[in-house]
């Protein structure tokens, strides 16, 4: 674990082996309606010049799933200064501009199987800017003193 990045998208991996639903014994990433989402990404993956092993490790279900948690994440807290510390490699490339056009699709697909989730996002970013706003106040008071 080297960044933010690499943290969220572990997590990813967590969630995607722990699934809830009908089929508990599917991972979230191996379920019919994730399959067309990874298939658009497998196909973006093949237009880029990468080492055959490398795009078969991020055509795996699961590295397509927890990259493009990050990117769900990524969004998320996209006020939060931590998200500069993000790197980029082609597979990361790929889920971030499929992110990008599919936006509605892949945010939907997080928002419902993992609402929980997103229910502690939001609760973070309401956290998040009661503390800068408490902190805005304690600079203006320190500047009338």
């Amino acid at each position: 674990l080297y960044n933010t990045a690499s943290i969220v998208h572990e997590f990813g991996h967590i969630l995607d082996v722990h699934s809830d639903g009908d089929d508990k014994s599917l991972r979230w990433s191996e379920r019919d309606d994730f399959k067309p989402i990874l298939e658009e990404y497998r196909a973006r993956l093949n237009e880029y010049q990468a080492p055959e092993w490398y795009k078969k490790y991020c055509s795996e279900p699961t590295e397509v799933f927890a990259r493009l948690f990050q990117e769900y994440h990524k969004d998320l807290f996209s006020e939060n200064d931590l998200t500069e510390m993000w790197s980029y490699e082609v597979g990361e490339i790929v889920a971030a501009e499929l992110y990008k056009d599919k936006y509605q699709e892949i945010t939907e697909y997080f928002d419902i199987h993992l609402p929980e989730v997103y229910a502690q996002c939001e609760r973070y970013r309401i956290v998040e800017s009661l503390i800068a706003d408490m902190k805005r106040i304690e600079m203006e008071d320190a500047l009338t003193m």
